[in-house]
């Protein structure tokens, strides 16, 4: 090849970003990256990259909004008392296990 062509012949580079944190040279594990075939390993990392990155952060704000539901949501109120409940599970279990000594349950 003339010179002309080599100095026209640049690697393809791409910036890393926070997103897409490809540490150069690095050939190891790439999350979701399967049997891929036709790109460079570059270009492949970088799609595999962001598309993880995306679901992680799809998969973090669907947790936050569960959180945020959960907190925000109004109790339900109590339909009998803690001694009631108590009581329900003493009778419980010494009917189905006669044979423990002594009370699991404090009343």
């Amino acid at each position: 090849l003339s010179n002309r062509h080599r100095k026209s012949m640049k690697p393809n580079q791409k910036p890393v970003d926070a997103c897409n944190p490809l540490i150069p040279g690095y050939s190891g594990y790439v999350p979701q990256r399967f049997y891929r075939i036709g790109t460079t390993y570059g270009d492949d990392s970088m799609a595999c990259m962001t598309s993880f990155h995306n679901a992680t952060q799809r998969s973090r704000d669907t947790k936050n909004e569960l959180r945020y539901i959960a907190a925000t949501t109004p109790k339900l109120p109590s339909i009998c008392s803690n001694e009631d409940v108590l009581q329900a599970l003493y009778d419980y279990n010494y009917k189905h296990h006669p044979y423990v000594l002594g009370t699991v349950f404090k009343l």
